[in-house]
Parts: C-alpha cells; sequence; structure tokens
C-alpha cells in the first residue's frame, strides 16, 4: 500500500506541463518511488530528508525504512514487478497533463445526484440523459447549461430561476475555493494518515491477541478442527469465519420466520416457513384474519360483524357448548 501512495504522489507530482519537468526526470522519480522505500536516496529529489541526514542520524533512524539484505527475497519480488509497470513504454503512457481526480469527482457526482446506485439506469436513454446532464453542469455549470437548454427548447427563463441558478454556481465555486486551502488539504492529509495508522495499529493488535481469519462459511459443521485452528483458539483469541461471524457452539444462525435454529432466513430449504423447501409444513390462516384482512369490502364487513357477535354472545357461546357435549355423549 505504501508503494503505491508513493508511485501516486510521483504521478501527481511531475506531470508533463510542470516547470521543469522532462520525461527524463519523470523516470528518475519513478525509480525513487521504489528505492525510497528501500533505503536507496540516490534517485529521491529535494522532498526526501533522508539525503541530508548525517551519520548519526542514519544510524539512529536506519529502522524507517527496509532493509534489503535482511529482506532480499520481498526486495526481488517487488522489484520485479515495480520494474514491469515502469517500463519506458508504458511510462509514456501516464505522461501526461491531467489527472484522475476529476474522474473521481464527476463519478461522485453522477452517483450521488443523478445516478443513484439503488436505481436501475444501465443502458437505457434516461441513464445516457442523466450522465450528459451531469458533464454539462460540471463543465460550464448550472445557469449556462440551463440558459442554452431553454434556448434551444425555446422557453423564457425567468429571473427567479435565473437566479436560483447563479446561486448554485456561486456556492460550487465557494467550496471549491474552501477546499483547495492549503491548510483544508493539510487537514484532510492528517486524516488520511491517522486513518492508515488507526487501521495498521489494530491489525497488529489483533495478531497479537490472536485473532485470526480461516476460511469457510458461516455454516455449523461437525468437523473436526486443524491444528492451526486449535492453536488459535488456544491462545485465547476467538477464530472468525470467513463470513465475518465468531466461531461459537452457543452462537448458532436463527431464524425469525419458524423460531428455529440451523438457518437464517426463509429462504433456506431448512426453513419449516419455505414453500419450496422438503420441510414446508403449509400455509394456515383462521377465518377471523381471513376476513379482517377483506375489510374493504361492504358483505365481508357485514361477515366480520356477525362473526363478531356469534364469538361475544355469551347465549349462543352456551348453547354451543351445550351441543357440544351432547355430541360428545352420544359419541
Amino acid at each position: 500500500m505504501r508503494l503505491s501512495r508513493n508511485m501516486s504522489y510521483m504521478l501527481k507530482q511531475y506531470r508533463r506541463g510542470t516547470e521543469n519537468c522532462s520525461f527524463e526526470k519523470f523516470q528518475r522519480a519513478a525509480k525513487a518511488s521504489f528505492e525510497h522505500h528501500w533505503n536507496n536516496h540516490e534517485f529521491c529529489g529535494t522532498w526526501c530528508q533522508a539525503k541530508d541526514w548525517t551519520d548519526e542520524e542514519k544510524e539512529t533512524n536506519k529502522n524507517m525504512f527496509r532493509n534489503k539484505e535482511t529482506h532480499q527475497k520481498e526486495y526481488y519480488q517487488q522489484f520485479g514487478v515495480h520494474s514491469k509497470y515502469t517500463e519506458e513504454d508504458r511510462l509514456r503512457r501516464v505522461f501526461h497533463e491531467w489527472t484522475t481526480n476529476k474522474t473521481e469527482q464527476i463519478h461522485s457526482l453522477v452517483t450521488n445526484v443523478f445516478l443513484p446506485k439503488r436505481s436501475y439506469y444501465c443502458r437505457t436513454i434516461c441513464g445516457r440523459a442523466r450522465t450528459y446532464l451531469a458533464v454539462s453542469i460540471d463543465s460550464i455549470g448550472y445557469y449556462e447549461y440551463n440558459r442554452t437548454l431553454y434556448l434551444e427548447l425555446g422557453l423564457h427563463m425567468t429571473t427567479i430561476t435565473a437566479v436560483f441558478y447563479k446561486q448554485q454556481d456561486k456556492r460550487r465555486q465557494t467550496d471549491r475555493a474552501y477546499a483547495n486551502k492549503p491548510e483544508r488539504r493539510k487537514l484532510r492529509a492528517e486524516h488520511r494518515l491517522e486513518n492508515i495508522n488507526e487501521e495498521w495499529r489494530r491489525e497488529v493488535i489483533d495478531k497479537q491477541t490472536g485473532n485470526t481469519y480461516r476460511s469457510g462459511i458461516a455454516v455449523t459443521s461437525q468437523t473436526t478442527k486443524s491444528s492451526s485452528e486449535k492453536q488459535s483458539s488456544s491462545q485465547g483469541g476467538p477464530v472468525v469465519d470467513g463470513a465475518g461471524g465468531f466461531e461459537d457452539e452457543n452462537n448458532r444462525p436463527f431464524c425469525k420466520a419458524c423460531k428455529n435454529y440451523g438457518h437464517q432466513r426463509r429462504s433456506s430449504r431448512l426453513c419449516p416457513k419455505n414453500p419450496k423447501g422438503n420441510h414446508y409444513e403449509g400455509k394456515t390462516m383462521r377465518f377471523y384474519v381471513l376476513v379482517t384482512r377483506l375489510r374493504n369490502c361492504r358483505l365481508c364487513n357485514q361477515i366480520e360483524r356477525a362473526c363478531t357477535s356469534v364469538l361475544i354472545c355469551r347465549t349462543l357461546s352456551t348453547k354451543r357448548e351445550s351441543c357440544r357435549d351432547g355430541y360428545e355423549h352420544w359419541n
């Protein structure tokens, strides 16, 4: 991850069109993005602080970089991958004056405003039109785009509408200027660095406590544990399965539809509430519930009131019980 970040910084810093930037410097910077990580500062520029270190500082800060001799296997493995992607032909492809920031910005505008991911617009005219709308607004702004659209359609734009679109453009310009301030960019970089350090710290703590991952899915099985799983469990840390759940005998999946253990959803073949399953118990419905669901019909309302009166009436219920007792007596 650090090598990828170094390469991205290099591509942004050494772009075609910047001052005193040639393709030879671009190639040298590509080598520095890798060799700087392995404590070789021969190709580094003025941004490298290690070039100005004294012998005492180099000895003190020698653990800040990786050592080629100690990790020789990893060095040659990464060097082979880096050399593949830093060939002259491939470097000339990326040596241009554009960046991918604009692409990511338009992507966020399209997906967050015009084409949300919860809706399906793939290969549709509506999806294409919304994409064109997002690109046009990002290119020339709300006011210019809508003014051109109104002229093409032969419509008249009111003053209130024009003021609204101009306010939207002014807000976009203000937000863009505020985000490009040095203090804001520095604060965002600090937040990103804090998140990276926090993830690294959490990973180190998990390895120390024995929280490991193993392949598989979150199902209950009677298979015996392997030696590595037993060793991880004996160290005191929980073993996490492939689905992200902790392996525990008491932590079994529970289905809310049938109130049974062993599965989690009604769509499971083990669920008795699944009509497609082999354990389907059928669907029963009381007559009173059925009538209640059809309350929009006048006849059903009358049937409901009749059923309710029969169930509540004390005389009818007494006669019904006496008839039932007599039937049981004669049988």
